[in-house]
């Protein structure tokens, strides 16, 4: 019995963390357009509950993303942060690299990611794409 209780608590922090669930995340482009993305998996690397260890896949337009805090590491003064309101991930690809990154506002009861931004950097045309989903809700 113990041990379901752990389970069932642990299981309902997963979504907390982050204020990121699976599922459906839809938003407008600057153009009018519809843009979403589907979060696949939220997962904790070795059982430690900390930002730099919440590992996130998603899903935008058939292209897999691992998203996750991005630390940042100053030596000169001995300090390893990160920004919690902003996760990144980046794939090469056989044309550059594209990017994910993915915004929370945790003001005015909004507790979730507010807007994405994709790049797609294509260096046989010496050109980067830049989407931006604006205004993103949950929809599933």
């Amino acid at each position: 019995m113990k041990t379901l209780v752990l389970v069932i608590s642990l299981l309902s922090v997963l979504p907390a963390f982050s204020h990121l669930y699976t599922g459906k995340y839809q938003g407008v482009t600057p153009e009018g357009k519809t843009c979403e993305f589907i979060i696949k998996d939220i997962a904790i690397h070795d059982n430690i509950y900390h930002p730099f260890n919440q590992k996130i896949t998603l899903s935008y337009n058939d292209r897999e993303f691992f998203i996750q805090v991005t630390p940042e590491v100053d030596v000169s003064n001995n300090k390893i942060s990160y920004n919690a309101y902003v996760l990144t991930g980046a794939n090469g690809t056989i044309y550059g690299e594209e990017a994910f990154v993915l915004y929370f506002n945790n003001e005015d009861k909004h507790h979730g990611p507010n807007r994405a931004v994709i790049l797609t950097d294509d260096y046989r045309l010496e050109e980067v794409k830049k989407i931006k989903c604006n205004n993103l809700s949950y929809t599933w």
